[in-house]
């Protein structure tokens, strides 16, 4: 591959359909032409844990943008 290129959105979203259906990281790079290196750092950024209903960890990744966490960025009051 020459030069670099960022994943796209369409590119995350092909990387969840086709974990889900349990191809390999090299399966995937392949696939989208990327190197099994650069899916395993995409899949590794965008996995999350969460306690579902029944109180038990769940691990998955998730193509899109986490959301945010802690506290948010407030405008001060006028003095």
């Amino acid at each position: 591959m020459k030069g670099y290129k960022h994943l796209t959105e369409f590119d995350r979203n092909k990387i969840a359909r086709m974990r889900k259906e349990g191809a390999t990281m090299r399966e995937i790079g392949a696939a989208l032409h990327v190197s099994a290196a650069t899916v395993c750092r995409e899949i590794k950024r965008g996995t999350y844990t969460y306690m579902n209903a029944d109180y038990i960890e769940v691990t998955e990744y998730r193509s899109g943008h986490k959301p945010a966490t802690g506290p948010t960025w407030r405008p001060r009051a006028a003095p």
